[in-house]
């Protein structure tokens, strides 16, 4: 039997991957197939939806249709201008039809999108609000202070979202930082947790707030060795010598 080698091949076989005269193109150690008219899915064993883009000329007008086997399933690439979408080839503007072709309705640098014969819509910046982005928004001239983010809702109302201890509806409210004056220790660093500062230690968490010290620096273990017990509480054990035993190896065997 024969067979070929690759990722374009079923193993041990000369059978391609990719279906239905699908091209297969090979992609570092992978594989991608580029499907034929009608068929899409990773091997091209899907069916495209009815009916195909070559069915109906001139769906789009003087833009290009196109086709996909995810929604909206069907789209016409109107080149420099924002595309139409359908979930059914029937649902399709032509492009010249379309809201946003003659020209940028979106003024204030809004972003046009069809939605249908003549029909559009503008998602404008934050500064701006209006059927056409023509109208100052709350956020014209930005209320929000201390690096907060404006929101606006229309031309009057408006949301800002503060920067880290911040607060207001202007985020004009200091909130003190909890971790300003603490000290967690040569082994710790400081966290923010709901509102307090919180010892972060190298293998765990302090709950008490407590600083990160090394806890074998006070610990005696005579002879036997300090180590630190695995687990969040940062505490000291000591591993004694054979000839040793107790919690600090201060008892002979």
């Amino acid at each position: 039997v024969l067979s070929f080698q690759g990722p374009c091949y079923e193993r041990d076989s000369s059978t391609p991957v990719c279906k239905n005269n699908g091209t297969c193109r090979i992609i570092n150690s992978g594989y991608f197939c580029e499907c034929a008219s009608g068929f899409g899915g990773q091997n091209c064993t899907k069916p495209l939806q009815k009916p195909l883009c070559e069915d109906s000329p001139g769906v789009c007008g003087e833009g290009k249709c196109q086709q996909s086997i995810t929604k909206p399933f069907y789209s016409c690439n109107c080149g420099s201008h924002p595309s139409t979408f359908g979930k059914n080839i029937s649902e399709l503007t032509k492009c010249e039809q379309s809201g946003c072709y003659s020209s940028n309705p979106c003024q204030n640098g809004g972003t046009c999108s069809n939605k249908g014969v003549g029909a559009f819509l503008c998602q404008c910046p934050p500064r701006f609000t209006g059927t056409k982005c023509e109208k100052n928004s709350a956020c014209f001239n930005n209320p929000c202070v201390n690096n907060g983010i404006c929101e606006a809702f229309n031309e009057t109302m408006y949301f800002c979202k503060c920067s880290t201890y911040f607060t207001g509806k202007r985020c004009e409210t200091a909130v003190p930082n909890p971790c300003i004056g603490k000290n967690c220790g040569p082994f710790g660093q400081c966290n923010d947790i709901r509102g307090s500062g919180i010892c972060r230690c190298s293998d765990g968490l302090h709950l008490d707030g407590s600083p990160c010290e090394d806890p074998c620096r006070n610990k005696t273990c005579n002879s036997g060795a300090c180590t630190k017990k695995a687990n969040t509480t940062y505490e000291a054990i000591c591993s004694c010598p054979p000839e040793r035993q107790g919690e600090s190896c201060e008892k002979p065997r």
